[in-house]
């Protein structure tokens, strides 16, 4: 009698146990679900050896004659050289335009600093009509970084000049962080470059029509052909969020790619 008493209030608490646990919220699965590490990264292109975009949302990028090389760190095919002729397309889709504010860096080295036709790195889209749409990055004639942003009528537009000069065939990292009129951070190897000289009017920014086959996104080049136009150098790890990065998160992002 003894051990069946033992026996009956063993199986009463495993049973209270047992209610206990199923009461309690079930542990989540990592697996399923929409999760993402990351939802504000709307591009990113490692390079390594591939386009893939690591992005929550994978677009597609296209390859127009460009190769794989050594990065920074001379390993092999994990940066993308062009050669001055050759550039990326990423589609003209409204998951790729993002409103104020917005960040993007990418690595590049140059091969000539001092040839502003020959160092343009990205563009969001084709200009329509010769308005200014979206962003622009390229260097000026001294070699440094300049970025513009437009409402597609040239009359909006945001600036921001970087005060440090590119020197030829060195790696280095860029990121623009596009708040609004004379709001743009731009930080150079991780760093802010606080005598970056803004200017413009405007605290929006306006894309073309989304297509699938034309006002295309360009990496290594723009759509304008003056003095043709395309990167003679290298760029790695491409990235837009549409965020804007605060200063920790950008030196972050720096020495995390390094």
């Amino acid at each position: 009698m003894k051990k069946i008493s033992i026996l009956l209030v063993a199986l009463a608490i495993g049973f209270a146990c047992k209610k206990k646990d199923n009461n309690e919220p079930a542990p989540s699965n990592p697996g399923s679900g929409n999760t993402c590490a990351n939802p504000n990264l709307l591009l990113s292109l490692e390079c390594n050896n591939n386009l893939t975009d690591a992005s929550c949302v994978p677009f597609t990028v296209t390859n127009n004659g460009a190769t794989y090389d050594l990065d920074r760190n001379n390993n092999a095919n994990k940066a993308l050289k062009f050669n001055g002729t050759s550039y990326l397309n990423y589609p003209n889709a409204s998951g790729l335009q993002p409103a104020l504010p917005f960040s993007i860096s990418f690595w590049v080295s140059v091969d000539d600093s001092s040839n502003w036709a020959s160092n343009y790195f990205m563009q969001s889209n084709a200009r329509p009509n010769g308005g200014y749409c979206g962003y622009l990055i390229r260097t000026d004639a001294v070699g440094r970084i300049n970025l513009t942003v437009g409402d597609t009528t040239n009359s909006t537009t945001i600036g921001a000049l970087s005060s440090v000069v590119l020197n030829s065939n060195t790696w280095t990292h860029y990121m623009a962080v596009v708040k609004g009129n004379n709001n743009v951070d731009v930080y150079i190897n991780g760093q802010k470059d606080t005598l970056c000289a803004l200017s413009g009017s405007g605290n929006s920014i306006s894309y073309p029509a989304p297509s699938t086959t034309s006002n295309l996104g360009l990496i290594g080049g723009v759509s304008f052909s003056t003095n043709n136009g395309r990167l003679k150098g290298k760029m790695d790890k491409i990235k837009i969020w549409n965020k804007a990065l605060n200063s920790t998160e950008a030196s972050a992002e720096y020495t995390n790619s390094n």
